[in-house]
């Protein structure tokens, strides 16, 4: 079942297996540092594009498998879509600035 999450500064989300995940972002409105952590067991993926949620396997999406990290600079985006390839997948995500 889809999941939506609002993130003001932090969040520990469990993904589900192939369950798209919808996180949005709120509080500030100048651009701010986003950065998401896939902490496993699966790959996570992400989509910032508004266009293409975030699918399994999507070339177009950015796979973050357990133990790595991504931080986008300077993120205005207020969304973004996640999913994962595995059942209880935790992705954690963190803004600053």
């Amino acid at each position: 079942m889809p999941q939506t999450v609002t993130v003001v500064h932090h969040a520990h989300i469990t993904l589900a297996l192939n369950d798209l995940c919808t996180i949005n972002i709120t509080g500030r409105s100048a651009q701010r540092n986003l950065l998401v952590k896939c902490s496993g067991p699966g790959v996570a993926w992400l989509s910032l594009n508004a266009a293409q949620n975030a699918t399994v396997g999507n070339a177009g999406c950015f796979a973050l498998k357990t133990g790595e990290s991504v931080t986008f600079l300077g993120f205005r985006d207020s969304v973004l879509t996640m999913n994962a390839d595995t059942a209880s997948t935790i992705v954690d995500l963190a803004l600053t600035g």
